[in-house]
């Protein structure tokens, strides 16, 4: 299921967050995505918090991470 919902960047973002909540992650990205100066980072990283904020918390815990 992973890996038709993500992309490999996407997914190894997430990486760097394993074993926290879903809105932990949400919360990082969104902290650390005002550092972020490549505007192609910056895209994947939008699109991964669109994708985290409308799944459901169960939904992310079922993710094969």
């Amino acid at each position: 299921m992973i890996s038709n919902m993500f992309t490999d960047t996407e997914e190894r973002i997430m990486d760097l967050y394993k074993r926290r909540t879903r809105l932990e992650v949400i919360s990082h990205i969104e902290t650390a995505l005002i550092l972020v100066n490549d505007p192609d980072m910056i895209d994947e990283c939008q699109n991964l918090l669109i994708k985290l904020k409308d799944m459901k918390d169960e939904d992310y815990l079922n993710l094969d991470l």
